[in-house]
Parts: structure tokens; sequence; C-alpha cells
């Protein structure tokens, strides 16, 4: 599904799967997701966990607990995690940006 690069930052892995960054540190407290190689600043993820976050929306659709996830990821090969994560469903817009993309300015917005 997504190829192998070097590790990526929280924020890369939430743009990646529209996962919150909230949600996804719940998700490595929890084990669904793996730690960084370091706590603080800079923390680098390793890139499985975009694999690991959309297995997790794909198991979540199905109507899976997150006990249920946990365990089915115990046993999971790279291959199951790639496969489940071409199952997730397609992002959800987020109705906030989507409103202010569309009727306001870009002034407004505050963005350049």
């Amino acid at each position: 599904m997504i190829e192998q690069h070097n590790d990526v930052t929280l924020e890369e892995i939430s743009a990646a799967t529209t996962v919150s960054i909230r949600t996804l540190r719940s998700w490595i407290d929890e084990g669904l997701l793996d730690p960084p190689d370091k706590s603080g600043r800079g923390a680098r993820y390793p890139h499985e966990n975009i694999d690991r976050a959309l297995a997790v929306l794909a198991l979540k659709a199905r109507k899976l607990s997150l006990k249920e996830i946990a365990e089915a990821f115990i046993h999971a090969t790279p291959a199951d995690f790639q496969q489940w994560a071409a199952e997730a469903p397609p992002p959800q817009p987020n109705l906030i940006t989507s409103y202010m993309q569309e009727n306001l300015s870009e002034e407004a917005r505050g963005t350049p």
C-alpha cells in the first residue's frame, strides 16, 4: 500500500490518515501503534504506523472494538497491515475546514 520510507512524525501520520494526533497518541498508549524511537521534540515514529493506523480504521469500520483490534494485531504480519490499510474507508472531510474553505476568504482564514 504505502512505500517504506524513513521514520515519520506524528503530524505526518495524522496527515496521511486523517486521524487526529490526540487519537494517534491514544492508540500508541493502547499498543495499537509503535512508540517513537525517542520521546519529546523531534520524536520519530516507524513508517509502518501509517499502515497500522489505516488498519485500525478499516477494522473499526468492521465494528471491531479496539480490544479486538489489538488482539488481531498480536499475530499480524506486515502484509496483514498492508491489506487492512488498503481496506480503510475513505477519509471523512473535516466539516469545519470544508466550511471555511467554501465560505471564507483567504484573509479571513488566516492564510497568506
